[in-house]
């Protein structure tokens, strides 16, 4: 890895340029699985929470008291659980209703 890539891959992704980012990202952590960094800088760049999750994760696999990766992973972990209770509770509505509704006479 040159000094400068994961600069570069900052900078890309500071500009919304994230699919160029993750392809270098991708290039450096082929290298150096163990980049801390490229796995924070990563974890920026995709969409989907389970992905951010995992990279979030190889971060405090590496190191179990980056700061920055422990908050990101706890807020992600929050927003899961309550949408996931969020669900479980519309789920339970609606199976209420439904048994609210039924005819008594059967």
């Amino acid at each position: 890895m040159l000094p400068n890539d994961l600069d570069r891959a900052n900078e890309l992704i500071q500009a919304g340029q994230t699919d160029q980012a993750m392809q270098l990202l991708a290039r450096i952590l082929k290298n150096e699985p163990r980049n801390e960094l490229a796995w924070v800088l990563l974890a920026s760049c995709v969409d989907d929470e389970q992905k951010q999750l995992d990279c979030l994760e190889r971060v405090l696999s590496i190191n179990p008291k980056n700061s920055q990766a422990l908050i990101k992973y706890n807020r992600l972990k929050r927003k899961q659980r309550k949408a996931s209770l969020s669900a479980a509770d519309s789920r339970k509505a609606s199976v209420s209703k439904k048994s609210s509704t039924k005819n008594p006479k059967e």
